[in-house]
């Protein structure tokens, strides 16, 4: 079996360098490329009005597959893993903090609802990853909405000498009700107040959790939705490889491994982003992944500080050229 893997995988690997051009700073386009002739109505537009710079980010590179109908944002991630050294704590910390000011730009400037995480494999899983203090939190924050807003409501109302005048025409009787009215916002006020201490509360507990990921305390603060980034069976599959590479230092073994670490779980994803019914898809993956490749968007395509085997857009978009997918790389400050 692992025979068969590697001659598959040499076939695989033949290929030409994609003849592309960089645009700018940032931009990677096919040689040739002339929007006229993309039939892309969303995707490819939101590709070339992504911003170049985006707070928390080190660097933002935009590859565009012409006639895409699909763009994915592959935000690069460092994330907590068993065993984690102190000093390597301390980075994955930095870096999902910057990953946290790169989503809620996303969030204020994108209007993302949706955010696919790695190692999220069913929408079931994601109850279970939240704490008790992060669900109460998105609670505690419909009821200040709700307070906030019956108390503005009852100002307005007193403010109102329309209101007044029609139906409390008395003075009597509108002193009696400005005087439950006013009873009323003080304590609907003071309700507030201790909403809000324990909604503080609960958000500053993400300066101590950043660590097990932006995204999850995102969703903890009910601004975003997290989707499953991978299947069990795939995410499983890989856990079981990671162990069989302890010790083993065959190149065939080793890059069977690699297979079912990365690349699978990569084709797996994107086959997920495809029934995407909203043409930009925000993930948040590990950095040492690579969605594309030279034959895919050429000799711009880093692969530094990375390991791929195969150029997975290359043949997503070949083998499927009404679904083809454009892609974002946004690399954290501290990555």
């Amino acid at each position: 079996m692992r025979k068969l893997f590697l001659l598959l995988f040499l076939i695989f690997s033949v290929g030409c360098v994609a003849n592309t051009v960089k645009i700018g700073d940032n931009l990677v386009v096919p040689y040739g490329y002339s929007s006229d002739k993309d039939t892309s109505r969303e995707a490819n537009k939101i590709l070339l009005d992504f911003p170049n710079k985006v707070p928390g980010a080190k660097s933002v590179e935009k590859f565009l597959t012409p006639d895409a109908t699909l763009c994915l944002i592959h935000i690069r991630q460092i994330h907590k893993r068993p065993g984690i050294l102190n000093n390597e704590r301390e980075r994955v910390e930095l870096v999902q903090k910057d990953i946290y000011k790169i989503l809620s730009f996303l969030i204020e400037n994108n209007k993302i609802l949706d955010v696919c995480v790695e190692g999220i494999c069913e929408a079931s899983r994601i109850n279970s990853i939240l704490s008790v203090e992060y669900k109460l939190s998105i609670e505690r924050l419909a009821e200040i909405k709700s307070l906030k807003l019956e108390i503005e409501m009852c100002e307005k109302t007193l403010k109102d000498k329309n209101f007044m005048k029609t139906f409390y025409p008395k003075k009597e009787e509108a002193e009696k009700y400005k005087e439950k009215m006013l009873e009323r916002i003080n304590l609907k006020k003071s309700e507030l107040n201790d909403v809000q201490s324990q909604y503080d509360y609960y958000l500053s507990l993400k300066k101590r959790d950043i660590i097990n990921g932006a995204a999850l305390i995102l969703a903890g603060e009910g601004k975003i939705c997290i989707l499953p980034a991978e299947t069990i069976y795939g995410n499983d599959r890989a856990v079981e490889e990671i162990y069989n590479l302890v010790g083993k230092t065959k190149i065939p073994f080793y890059e069977a491994s690699i297979f079912y670490i990365l690349e699978n779980r990569e084709n797996i994803f994107l086959q997920m982003m495809s029934a995407s019914k909203d043409p930009l898809v925000i993930l948040v993956f590990g950095g040492v992944h690579a969605f594309g490749g030279e034959k895919s968007f050429g000799k711009y395509y880093y692969l530094k500080d990375r390991i791929s085997l195969i150029d997975n857009l290359y043949y997503w978009n070949r083998s499927n050229p009404d679904k083809k997918i454009s892609l974002i790389e946004i690399v954290p400050q501290n990555y």
